[in-house]
């Protein structure tokens, strides 16, 4: 049955019935949709970004970019270093570590499925620090016309100032005897920086010895917190507090005497 004239709306006009109203469409511009319900506008859809001159919200959905498994294990890595460094590797369950990140403990699991895995990606990241800041440290006194040597020393004691990545080392150390994927981890981490600082600096063992030694007493007294107590002992095997650039922190690669003198008087220890 057609509508009676004058009673707009759709569907037959049938008697006692309404007629329905046509929407008012200027009252819906700019205003947003309630959840789960779509406002109808005359016409076709306006497919064109908001701006200052547009009259209607067109909500289009951008595109997140997605980060591939390699980007999300790095941040799992960064994640973990700080809670490692204060717990240690038995103490950090894999479930902290995944809030830390940002994601999903299944999600951490599908990207290192089991923590074995992830131990071994968290000590060769802090290894891979370490290394980064030798071959860097050499390249430039290489440049400079100095020997690589010191270089590597006083590179390696600004790092100090980068707790994690020397409690992780010291917890890496102290975990190899019960866990073999970080001792075999923490073996090849040693043979690949001794062959960096051998190559760079050209020394003989016995003044590489000496260079691995003073690093791991600097280590040692950080965690101790040496540099923060006034005694003999205290300031004679602790790091320096200030690292200037032209201070050896480690013993010259070249001068295995250096290495052997007497730190029984505080002004006398050799300059870390």
């Amino acid at each position: 049955m057609p509508a009676r004239p004058g009673q707009g709306g759709p569907g037959p006009y049938l008697p006692g019935r309404r007629a329905r109203p046509e929407p008012d469409h200027t009252l819906l511009r700019g205003v947003p949709a309630p959840r789960g319900r779509a406002l109808s506008r005359p016409g076709p859809p306006a497919n064109r970004d908001l701006t200052k001159e547009g009259s209607e919200w067109t909500l289009t959905a951008m595109p997140i970019p997605r980060k591939s498994a390699e980007e999300r294990r790095a941040e799992i890595l960064e994640a973990a270093m700080p809670l490692i460094a204060e717990r240690g590797f038995d103490g950090t369950p894999t479930l902290a570590i995944a809030q830390a990140a940002g994601i999903s403990h299944a999600y951490l699991f599908r990207l290192f499925p089991a923590k074995e895995d992830l131990n071994v990606a968290v000590v060769a990241r802090c290894n891979r620090i370490i290394r980064e800041r030798f071959a860097h440290a050499a390249e430039e006194a290489r440049a400079r016309g100095e020997d690589p040597g010191p270089a590597m020393g006083a590179a390696y004691a600004a790092l100090l100032r980068e707790r994690d990545t020397v409690l992780v080392q010291l917890h890496a150390h102290a975990a190899s005897p019960t866990h073999p994927e970080i001792r075999a981890a923490m073996r090849a981490s040693f043979a690949d920086l001794y062959g960096v600082v051998e190559r760079a600096s050209g020394a003989e063992p016995e003044a590489l010895r000496a260079f691995f030694a003073e690093g791991m007493l600097m280590n040692v007294a950080v965690a101790l917190g040496l540099s923060e107590l006034d005694a003999p002992w205290a300031r004679a095997l602790a790091p320096v507090k200030e690292l200037p650039g032209d201070v050896p922190c480690a013993p010259p690669a070249g001068d295995p005497a250096a290495a052997s003198t007497s730190a029984a008087d505080p002004e006398d220890a050799p300059r870390p």
